[in-house]
């Protein structure tokens, strides 16, 4: 039975789903006319104003303030954000000749993702701070820094095209209007996403050939082939709306308003080959080429953009979509958007429950790149992460965690895995499993052929081994309860996991440091811990909450992470034999040599924050570790003793981070 609170918040606003007699249809429609989508904005716009400003917001005491602009809810942010929740996949690996090199970490076969750190077997490609450093790195004797270029904003991550010579980076610049080389005129906004290409071809002297602003924040992105996509989310709200006060002053500066005022920009410029730029400036996408659903979501807008990275001239493609984003997830010809809707709010779900409804988009040849809208379905819970997803056999497999929010007390949350199959009209659910771990929420999560791999956490550490070789009919087919957890799975081979997370007490309270498992899964009805190596005095490692900094190279049994180190007040690269016949601790890598004096810094603790470990390369059996001061190399079975660094003089680590300053 619904409680009271619920079913007044889901009355409230006008032309609400929640209060009619049917779910409306979370298929996705293009607008025919930029009539039709100014009026959709802003019908939506008054919607979320009045609710707002009902009654039910001051006897609650809160708002629809929770949607947030990087996507989620803040009943569950803090677990997302902080807590065991991410995991990641393969680590691809490349061959420049005969010469065999670790790769960024990716979960697609196939689908490239942004990183801090590329390498092309002979170079390290960098994001120093607010810098793109090119370093020589092979062979070790002669590692030098070749060159760098000042980027502008908070670099997110790379892409590397060596065969063209070119290289994409894209960062966020926050609070201030874009400043391009070209000196093109780019509005003030709360956020801009750049994407500069650079030209590479001369490695002492990487070139900006091409500076492109877009309104909002960087989401997330992948590359398949030449192709980029992006994918930015903006509360495209002006700020005529923002800065009225009161339900009366906002609908009538809603009302005011034009399409342009909501619709985002683009700020394009482009160097030619006398050193000159052309410049423009246009909307990011046509009116038709933006979707909603009869499910409003608020004024919020995502957008994928496609570019091709090896033509610096070529034109942007992509659609845009009304409506909120939490996960995105891309396969080799299918990109799905997946969005939360909450039980309360002015856009509630029809069943007053958390649900995520998925948009699923074609990016193969015969869209021509371009993100082609085909079906939607829907599913109970919310998800992780993108890991919780995956494409099999044209299904899309997903793991959720759900929580009844119609009983008085909340309910308690469970895990549940639903296979989705596309019907052409739909996604229909065609088989789960739910209820598993009442209490828990997921943590992590591994697709891997026919099989799925669950993991969950409250107090202890269950694992949980489904068959998914019927899609109709997915089964538990064990499970296993350790101490600790998980939050990162990587499938070592066919019958080994690699997991990493915190090895905690009994009461799930007290760590002993960052841990490292390999579970044996050879057989689904009874998975075991085969293996478990805790890194000592560490209290958290990157790879526990960014998959890219996860560094497993198979072809020398090797794994490479970061872990801050409490008692040095620093971080350092652990370096681990891993397969499956154990784990041990080779040593690790520290770069304290290269850091300046506590006594030379004034903010010493953000100057050591900053400078942490990020990321490592393998080459050959050499491993470099990179942090925002520099690289230092080592052997794989002698990390210890440092072979040659190249220290990253005059880049202050914290360059781009906003609000700091020494």
């Amino acid at each position: 039975m619904k409680s009271i609170k619920t079913l007044l918040l889901a009355c409230v606003a006008m032309g609400l789903s929640a209060c009619s007699d049917a779910d409306p249809s979370f298929a996705l429609q293009s607008f025919k006319s930029c009539e039709k989508l100014e009026q959709a904005i802003k019908e939506q716009a008054i919607a979320e104003v009045r609710w707002q400003d009902s009654v039910i917001k001051d006897m609650l005491g809160f708002g629809f303030g929770f949607v947030n602009p990087f996507g989620g809810g803040d009943d569950f942010d803090d677990f997302n954000e902080m807590g065991p929740g991410r995991v990641a996949m393969d680590v691809a690996f490349s061959g420049g000749g005969e010469r065999a090199f670790s790769d960024t970490n990716i979960q697609v076969e196939g689908v490239d993702e942004a990183d801090l750190v590329k390498s092309d077997g002979t170079h390290i490609f960098y994001l120093a701070a607010d810098y793109l450093v090119v370093t020589k790195a092979w062979p070790v004797d002669e590692m030098d820094e070749l060159g760098r270029l000042k980027i502008e904003g908070l670099p997110q991550g790379l892409y590397l095209d060596s065969a063209s010579g070119h290289l994409a980076v894209l960062s966020q610049v926050y609070n201030e209007a874009g400043a391009p080389e070209s000196e093109l005129a780019v509005r003030n906004l709360d956020a801009l996403l750049k994407l500069t290409m650079v030209d590479i071809s001369d490695l002492s002297n990487p070139k900006n050939i091409r500076e492109t602003y877009a309104d909002g924040l960087l989401y997330s992105s992948r590359r398949i082939g030449d192709m980029i996509y992006v994918v930015s989310y903006r509360d495209v709200q002006p700020s005529t709306v923002q800065n009225a006060e009161g339900r009366k002053d906002k609908v009538d500066a809603i009302e005011k308003t034009t399409l342009d005022d909501w619709m985002s920009m683009r700020f394009d410029s482009l160097r030619n080959s006398d050193g000159t730029w052309s410049q423009k400036s246009e909307g990011t996408c046509d009116c038709t080429n933006v979707y909603t659903s009869e499910r409003q979501a608020g004024y919020y807008m995502v957008s994928v953009q496609g570019l091709n990275l090896s033509q610096p001239d070529a034109e942007f493609i992509g659609s845009a979509v009304l409506g909120n984003l939490e996960t995105v997830y891309m396969s080799d010809e299918n990109l799905y958007l997946v969005s939360k809707e909450f039980e309360e709010g002015p856009f509630a779900s029809f069943d007053a429950r958390v649900e995520s409804v998925i948009h699923k988009f074609s990016v193969t040849e015969s869209t021509a790149g371009t993100p082609a809208y085909k079906v939607s379905g829907k599913v109970p819970g919310w998800v992780v992460n993108s890991f919780s997803l995956d494409e099999h056999n044209g299904n899309l497999r997903v793991a959720t965690t759900s929580q009844d929010m119609t009983v008085l007390d909340g309910g308690q949350p469970s895990a549940g895995v639903y296979v989705l199959e596309d019907t052409g009209n739909e996604m229909d659910i065609a088989g789960e499993v739910d209820g598993l771990a009442p209490g828990e929420e997921v943590t992590a999560v591994r697709f891997e052929e026919d099989q799925g791999y669950v993991a969950t956490f409250e107090q202890v550490d269950p694992l949980f081994a489904i068959d998914l070789s019927d899609p109709g009919a997915p089964t538990v087919r064990g499970e296993l309860h350790i101490t600790g957890f998980s939050n990162y799975l990587h499938k070592l081979d066919d019958q080994y996991l690699l997991g990493i997370g915190q090895d905690l007490d009994e009461w799930g309270a007290n760590s002993q440091g960052v841990q490292v498992s390999i579970f044996d899964v050879s057989d689904l009805t009874n998975p075991t811990l085969a293996h478990k190596e805790v890194l000592s005095g560490t209290s958290y490692s990157e790879a526990q909450s960014d998959h890219h900094a996860f560094n497993y190279f198979a072809e020398k049994s090797t794994l490479v992470v970061p872990a801050f180190l409490d008692s040095a007040a620093a971080s350092r690269m652990y370096v681990l034999g891993a397969d499956n016949t154990g784990l041990s601790q080779k040593g690790s890598i520290s770069h304290s040599s290269m850091l300046k004096d506590e006594e030379s810094v004034e903010d010493y603790w953000a100057y050591s924050y900053c400078s942490d470990f990020r990321r490592s390369v393998i080459i050959e059996d050499k491993v470099f570790a990179v942090s925002n001061v520099g690289i230092s190399a080592a052997t794989i079975d002698a990390p210890e003793t440092a072979l040659n660094s190249v220290v990253f003089t005059n880049i202050d680590p914290c360059g781009g981070r906003y609000g700091y300053q020494f």
